[in-house]
């Protein structure tokens, strides 16, 4: 569940989105259950939640779209350092991620992302939180332990 504004728009998600130009208007989007929004710069905003579902809005909130994500993971947290970069957190990773993807292209396509370091050291799988640092970096926290996340 997640909440995110940019000047007068608020979007919040859960079971669906919703979203409000300050309490004049009010819209509710049906969507799958959600648990991260984000805006990436005034007029794009991304969710993500359950079974990989990630979906976009190219006018703040007002049409939605929806984009099947690969690797699939529950999307817990979705951060973006500028408008082409970015980051998401998963849950239920595997052997060959860890539940952490990286975009380099505004949110058209995702990577698996490189963990830095874990603090303390140990597997970490249900990333609920991130904050970007920079164009290249990213911290992410889930339940024991804190990472800094590369994109490249």
């Amino acid at each position: 569940y997640g909440i995110a504004r940019r000047n007068n728009v608020l979007v919040a998600c859960g079971f669906g989105i919703v979203r409000t130009d300050d309490g004049k208007t009010w819209d509710n989007i049906r969507a799958p259950l959600l648990f991260a929004i984000a805006f990436r710069d005034d007029d794009y905003v991304a969710a993500g939640g359950e079974q990989s579902s990630y979906f976009f809005s190219r006018n703040r909130g007002g049409q939605w779209k929806s984009v099947a994500h690969q690797p699939r993971a529950h999307l817990d947290s979705i951060a973006f350092a500028s408008e082409k970069v970015g980051w998401m957190g998963g849950s239920f990773g595997s052997d060959d991620h860890q539940g952490l993807f990286a975009t380099s292209d505004g949110g058209k396509t995702w990577q698996v992302c490189k963990v830095a370091g874990v603090h303390p050291t140990g597997g970490a799988q249900y990333w609920r939180g991130l904050s970007a640092v920079d164009q290249n970096h990213a911290w992410a926290c889930c339940e024991m332990s804190i990472a800094r996340v590369r994109a490249r």
